[in-house]
Parts: C-alpha cells; structure tokens; sequence
C-alpha cells in the first residue's frame, strides 16, 4: 500500500510527531481557526509590521501618553 493510501483513521493519537514532520510542510493553510494559542508563539516572533496598523497605533499611543499625558 502506497503512503499515500493510509488513512487518518489509522493512525493512532500521538503517531506522528513534529519531528516526522518536514519543515515548511504546515503552512497557514493547513491550520484550523484557532489553531494556534497564545502559549504556542514564541517570544517576539509577532512584530508590529505583522499586526494590523490600527492595532500596532493603539499600542504606540498608549505609550505616547504614558509619556506624555495625552496623546492622539
């Protein structure tokens, strides 16, 4: 049987691990809503040139009044 005939409903849980996995191999596609928690993203792997400009602002402008008051 060709690997590509097995199926998923033989494969028991905790088969496969990340390390039968290749790298690249899950893409955003391939992922669930949800997916991917907050536990999950590394430390300072999320920049703000990869969060939205509205919520990349609101953060800017927290911090701009902390410093000074008020900010806009």
């Amino acid at each position: 049987m060709a690997i590509s005939q097995i199926k998923a409903s033989s494969i028991f849980a905790d088969t496969i691990t990340a390390a039968d996995i290749a790298a690249d191999a899950v893409g955003a596609s391939e992922l669930g809503d949800n997916a991917v928690d907050t536990n999950a993203i590394q430390a300072l792997a999320v920049t703000s040139a990869k969060v939205a400009t509205s919520v990349a602002n609101t953060g800017r402008n927290v911090a701009m009044s902390m410093i000074f008051g008020s900010y806009q």
